[in-house]
């Protein structure tokens, strides 16, 4: 899956700006690519901690070897499996103080018609 950025406001740091500008530069859709996996990699442990997920490490290594290929995706889907699900959580939280809004908006131009009343 490619990913397109729009904006720098989602970098969370001085390295993943510099990687972002590279790949915008080289026209690249892609965050990631195979000449820039560690690289990618470790940009991606960083953001998923700053949502206090666990970071995806690379061990000493790399990811020459198919069972570190192995435990690195195994961590990325439990990973982005966490992810999934904050983001429901919020987007639910998100709903609810919606409608809490809604209900006070509608509590205070009820009040505001009854006071213009009085």
């Amino acid at each position: 899956m490619s990913t397109e950025f729009q904006n720098f406001s989602s970098a969370r740091n001085f390295k993943a700006a510099l990687t972002m500008g590279r790949n915008l530069r080289n026209q690249e859709k892609s965050f990631c690519t195979t000449n820039n996996l560690e690289e990618s990699l470790s940009i991606l442990a960083e953001e998923l901690e700053s949502f206090n997920i666990s970071p995806v490490n690379v061990d000493k290594d790399g990811i020459e070897s198919i069972e570190s290929l192995k435990e690195i995706s195994i961590k990325l889907i439990n990973s982005l499996w966490n992810l999934i699900h904050k983001h429901r959580m919020l987007m639910k939280s998100h709903d609810e103080l919606n409608d809490t809004y809604a209900k006070i908006s509608n509590d205070n131009n009820s009040l505001k018609v009854r006071l213009s009343k009085l």
